[in-house]
């Protein structure tokens, strides 16, 4: 596997080349049955049954992720309901990071400072979402050399290569 040289990580827009554009272009797959499902109950929930839902997503491991990296790595805003599909939707805490890197990127690229579930479902990712086998090729291609040499880290942990996608 080849990694990034570790001059990338005080790039201030090496994240934004070396993946968010990159993965902008990923090819985009119709939802899976199952999630397909979710994103119409979500959509379809009026208040009283979205809290319903809430109560059962908010506790998840991914939900915890997510709300953790909104406060830690970003400063776009998502509602509500598309925190809970995207945390039901990305499974594990690289899934999510690679999602949440794109929409601070797309909030950027707008001028967004909350981006909702309807501009996330009509405007990013109308036909489905990126390719899951070519996401694992792209979080391979964010991997960085440590300033040491000594290991590698993931690009999009740092917030020094990601200023050019911030608000």
């Amino acid at each position: 596997m080849t990694f990034l040289p570790s001059e990338k990580i005080n790039q201030p827009d090496a994240i934004e080349k070396e993946f968010c554009e990159l993965f902008h272009k990923i090819p985009k797959k119709p939802l899976k049955d199952d999630m397909a499902k979710i994103l119409y109950i979500i959509l379809q929930a009026d208040k009283k049954d979205f809290d319903g839902m809430m109560k059962q997503i908010k506790p998840t491991f991914s939900y915890g992720v997510l709300e953790s990296m909104m406060v830690t790595h970003f400063n776009f805003k998502m509602d509500e309901k598309l925190k809970s599909f995207v945390a039901t939707l990305c499974s594990y805490p690289g899934r999510i990071l690679m999602y949440l890197t794109y929409l601070q990127w797309v909030a950027k690229q707008n001028q967004m400072e909350e981006i909702t579930i309807d501009f996330f479902c009509k405007e990013i990712f109308p036909f489905g979402t990126p390719d899951e086998e070519f996401e694992k090729e792209y979080w391979d291609g964010q991997k960085v050399r440590s300033l040491s040499g000594q290991t590698v880290d993931n690009l999009l942990d740092y917030s020094s290569a990601r200023q050019s996608i911030m608000l």
